[in-house]
């Protein structure tokens, strides 16, 4: 068979999505749409015009359709069927052709990996939707003093509302509860753990605004002195303002995970990420043999401070993105 020549009227289908059809397609006129459906939703990927070819990637490798294609307006595309494109590389030397269906092959896993990215991602905006829910709470009749969801109709509005699956909602309360921030049992989703919830809403918050992207990566070691300070600064219910003093007893006790490296070198360490100032404030003392830190002064630096303590304390809490 040879290419054919075809006219697609405005809103006609040229494939759909996990379609096995495995036509090849050039436009030589009007434009066509490319999309996914993502749940009712459908997500734009592309709008093609003259010279543009689509449905290559199921002409080499014969997998289904990753998109579905629409004509825009009165469209005229050539169309190449699987014979056609067998006859006409027919001399063309074996290891090009495994070249492209090995680029194929990483292309489909690259849409793979997004797809898996934008799904969790989307999902966990569950969270945010229970702690909506929770600031909503009202007690219930018996004085229980637990904050507490009725299950199927909070499980129900995050469908709606977020266009998720039920399973991705289960999944999620799945995920709060092996962290011990919910528990659910008896048709209810009770809150046992307000702080770490709020904790885990603001760092999700951060994520979708992609405030973790250019952080610089700091250790393992550093992580949990991090997370230790910041503890320790919600305790004290004045920890993220900026320029306020951290106690030297919280900064020894963090700075004892440091795996024998000297405190004060540590502690500049952090200094260098932005996380926390350091003043030499120039007294001496003879505790100054005991104490490392002694002569020092360290204060919060804001935003750094309050980014790091979000990711290094709640980022295992969720799916790896």
């Amino acid at each position: 068979m040879e290419p054919c020549v075809r006219t697609f009227k405005t809103g006609a289908l040229l494939f759909r999505e996990d379609d096995r059809s495995r036509e090849l397609y050039i436009i030589q006129s009007g434009r066509v749409r490319v999309f996914r459906t993502i749940g009712h939703r459908e997500v734009e990927l592309a709008l093609l015009g003259k010279g543009a070819v689509l449905g290559e990637m199921a002409l080499i490798d014969g997998k289904p359709r990753s998109a579905s294609a629409v004509a825009c307006e009165d469209s005229l595309v050539v169309m190449i069927d699987t014979d056609t494109f067998a006859k006409r590389v027919s001399g063309v030397p074996s290891w090009y052709m495994s070249m492209i269906r090995t680029t194929s092959e990483k292309i489909r896993k690259a849409n793979a990996r997004l797809e898996a990215i934008r799904t969790v991602s989307h999902n966990l905006h569950v969270v945010l939707a229970l702690e909506y829910h929770f600031f909503r709470y009202e007690a219930t009749e018996d004085g229980a003093t637990e904050k507490s969801l009725e299950l199927a109709s909070t499980v129900r509005q995050c469908i709606q509302l977020l266009s998720v699956s039920h399973q991705a909602v289960m999944t999620i309360l799945d995920m709060l509860h092996r962290n011990k921030l919910v528990d659910v049992k008896n048709n209810r989703i009770a809150l046992l753990n307000e702080a770490r919830f709020g904790l885990l809403c603001t760092y999700l918050r951060f994520l979708f605004r992609k405030a973790f992207e250019k952080m610089p990566e700091v250790s393992r070691n550093l992580q949990a002195i991090v997370t230790d300070l910041g503890n320790s600064a919600i305790a004290r219910q004045n920890g993220f303002e900026n320029g306020s003093e951290i106690p030297g007893e919280d900064m020894l006790a963090a700075l004892s995970k440091s795996d024998g490296k000297p405190a004060i070198g540590v502690a500049l360490e952090l200094r260098e990420f932005g996380i926390i100032t350091v003043e030499k404030t120039g007294d001496k003392s003879a505790a100054e043999d005991e104490n490392p830190l002694a002569g020092y002064k360290f204060h919060v630096a804001q935003p750094e401070f309050e980014k790091y303590f979000l990711y290094c304390s709640c980022k295992d809490m969720v799916p790896t993105l």
